[in-house]
């Protein structure tokens, strides 16, 4: 499903490979929790 790409761009590295050819600096204290949320919507 739609809930399900920012789930695999995450697991393949997407979200830091794009920051890191953007030159972006994430956020310190990126949350882990979020993603476990969002991985407990896509699951629905």
């Amino acid at each position: 499903t739609l809930f399900r790409v920012p789930l695999l761009m995450e697991e393949n590295g997407v979200f830091h490979f794009l920051s890191s050819r953007l030159h972006l600096i994430p956020k310190s204290n990126y949350d882990q929790s979020l993603m476990i949320k969002w991985r407990d919507l896509a699951e629905r």
